[in-house]
């Protein structure tokens, strides 16, 4: 915005300096409106709620379908490293990324994950925790939870599959050995190279037809190489049995370099083609809180007051993504008891929840909704997807009346695939279109200027559309609407001393345009954004030039330091509203004349 200048309103006025008046911006309604939901993308809503305490309430709701689909990922790409939550969801805004929200708890040192993880790029990529709920994700949209074990068995076997050794067990899946003899199974989803270290063997196997680990799959494949330390490569298509201790003679021994292995990742229970998460505790269960599910949580991290996430699924299965914040962010902070009564009120009939803390993470279309000055990196989450073109949010009044507030807007449409995008503007009720762009465009975000003033656009209500047809698939389209209002234009606000008869008064001068008659209330707000005096409650004025002078009184006293004008013009497109600080300097009394003649002794 450019620094508004003032000119002299009248020629009585004594002018003295400005100390600091800011350039006009948009004002917001002094009172807060109730919570909107505000459309992320078509099927998709974000709604930000104020409890008492305060606590701040994100929620985002979206209605599973062809276009809307949920899904955990590996955050960092492994489950031995961690990522930004941000970062993650930014790579995937081309392709229809929109909401991320983190998932399970995860070792702090070596970041893997504390339950299980089974993504549809990864595959089955950590073992479960048996005490602690998992969130599954059916191939049909909908959730549900479960405790699971991992029964891990590999055994060689003939050319002809049959069993030819003894059979052995594995209980760890990506992750480093947690106990002296052990053996764990790695797959390319913990990262480029199996943890460093000595005293091990692995076996690298390279598994028939490239196939993937997922969760009561056998697998065979053939014994390529044999080390005797880590740091073993992972590529696509390959498995490494690492054995520790005790077991690693027993890796040596069996998988020797050709031989031929079966393995078998068993959790009983786990639905085919599912998907999951581990987390917990279990919060709501055919629509009734769980207030103490338990799950081997610590009471402490049960009943501190700390920021929250959960996911759940309403009866009609939507999908619930919740963040609760906590202290650091200004709120109160809430305990699983209570979460578990928030995620039944917002009409849940099953939720989980997520680690919380400074995990807590909730970012909305690029936005994090949950602020953290510094946010902690990730092993797992939740990424909500829309496969249709979308535009983001965009400026809801754009104002072309030539003082350099709000003149112009823009639009960012995000084209998930390749093919043919048009975006069209047209004014509400029909008529007067304009197209701003038809034309092949790649997958990814696409930016368009809207010059009302240009093209021109009249004042009133207008809609955005985008409309993508990729090569053979249906179309998709999505809408954002905004109002042309030139209302409300060059306010300008200036301190001066004014003269009435022979006394001069401190005072403040509000000049503000018109372009259209409108009701006008004049607001003086402190630096806290308190209320502190109305010079103008809905007061009817003509178009042109208008001016109010305020005596810089407040209770009767004299206003000194920051304080904010706010002038709000009502009309039938709405209550359009400019802004300024303004700094009052304290006002020195008029120094006495001496009498004449009057000398010092």
């Amino acid at each position: 915005m450019r620094r508004a200048h003032l000119a002299p309103i009248a020629a009585a006025a004594l002018a003295v300096p400005v100390h600091a008046v800011a350039a006009p911006s948009p004002v917001e309604p002094l009172l807060p409106a109730a919570p909107a939901v505000e459309q992320v993308a078509p099927g998709i809503g974000y709604q930000r709620i104020v409890d008492p305490g305060p606590q701040v309430i994100h929620v985002v709701k979206a209605q599973p379908s062809g276009l809307v689909s949920l899904s955990p990922i590996l955050t960092g790409g492994g489950t031995g490293r961690r990522g930004s939550l941000s970062d993650a969801l930014a790579a995937r805004s081309p392709t229809g990324g929109v909401v991320a929200v983190n998932g399970d708890f995860f070792n702090n040192s070596a970041s893997y994950p504390s339950g299980i993880t089974v993504t549809a790029a990864d595959g089955l990529a950590s073992e479960p925790e048996p005490t602690r709920s998992a969130l599954l994700l059916g191939p049909d949209g909908a959730l549900s939870a479960a405790r699971l074990t991992l029964t891990g068995r590999w055994q060689t076997i003939d050319a002809a599959g049959n069993a030819l050794g003894v059979l052995r067990s594995f209980p760890g899946i990506n992750r480093p050995a947690e106990r002296a003899s052990e053996t764990v199974l790695f797959t390319p989803a913990y990262g480029s190279v199996t943890p460093a270290g000595t005293k091990r063997t692995e076996a690298v196997v390279t598994l028939d037809g490239g196939a993937q680990l997922v969760p009561n799959t056998s697998v065979a494949g053939t014994v390529t190489k044999v080390r005797t330390s880590g740091g073993t490569a992972l590529a696509r298509g390959t498995v490494v049995v690492s054995g520790t201790g005790g077991n690693a003679g027993v890796v040596g021994k069996d998988l020797v370099a050709g031989a031929r292995v079966r393995i078998d990742p068993g959790i009983a229970g786990f639905p085919a083609s599912a998907l999951a998460l581990g987390g917990g505790p279990l919060l709501v269960d055919a629509g009734a809180a769980v207030p103490s599910a338990g799950e081997g949580f610590a009471g402490s991290q049960l009943n501190q007051r700390t920021a929250r996430t959960a996911i759940g699924q309403t009866a009609d299965g939507a999908y619930l993504l919740v963040a609760a914040e906590g202290p650091q962010q200004g709120s109160r902070g809430i305990t699983v008891a209570e979460q578990a009564k928030l995620m039944a009120r917002l009409g849940a009939r099953l939720a989980v929840a997520m680690d919380a803390g400074g995990s807590a993470q909730l970012v909305v279309d690029g936005a994090p909704a949950v602020r953290w000055s510094s946010p902690r990196s990730l092993t797992t989450s939740w990424m909500m997807r829309y496969e249709g073109v979308r535009v983001a949010p965009m400026l809801g009044r754009i104002s072309p009346n030539g003082d350099g507030i709000d003149d112009a807007g823009a639009a960012r449409v995000t084209a998930p695939r390749a093919g043919r995008l048009v975006v069209a503007l047209e004014r509400r009720g029909g008529g007067n279109r304009r197209e701003l762009l038809s034309q092949a465009v790649d997958a990814g975000p696409v930016v368009l200027p809207v010059d009302a003033a240009g093209l021109p656009l009249a004042d009133g209500p207008w809609d955005l559309t985008a409309t993508l047809t990729p090569d053979g698939l249906p179309a998709t389209t999505a809408t954002r609407g905004f109002l042309v209002d030139r209302t409300l234009a060059d306010l300008r606000v200036r301190p001066v001393r004014e003269r009435t008869g022979r006394k001069v008064r401190p005072a403040v001068r509000i000049a503000f345009r018109l372009l259209r008659p409108a009701k006008v209330t004049v607001r003086v707000l402190d630096a806290n954004g308190r209320l502190r005096r109305t010079l103008r409650a809905a007061r009817t004025y003509r178009k042109g030039t208008a001016l109010v002078v305020w005596d810089r009184r407040v209770s009767r006293k004299l206003a000194v330091g920051e304080h904010r004008i706010e002038v709000e013009a009502r009309t039938t497109f709405g209550r359009p509203g400019l802004a300024t600080d303004v700094t009052l300097a304290p006002v020195r009394p008029p120094k006495k004349a001496k009498r004449p003649g009057a000398s010092g002794g």
